[in-house]
C-alpha cells in the first residue's frame, strides 16, 4: 500500500514537470498543505 502511494507520488512529479513550472509550483503547494493538514487531523 505504501509502494502504491509513493508510485503516485512520483506520477505526480512526472505531470507536473510535464505541464510546466506554474502547475508544478502549484502542486508542490497543495502538498505542503497536505503535510501540514494531516497532523492536524490527528490531533
Amino acid at each position: 500500500m505504501r509502494s502504491l502511494a509513493r508510485f503516485r507520488v512520483v506520477l505526480l512529479l512526472v505531470a507536473a514537470r510535464r505541464t510546466g513550472v506554474s502547475c508544478a509550483a502549484r502542486r508542490a503547494a497543495l502538498f505542503r498543505a497536505f503535510w501540514l493538514l494531516v497532523p492536524a487531523l490527528r490531533a
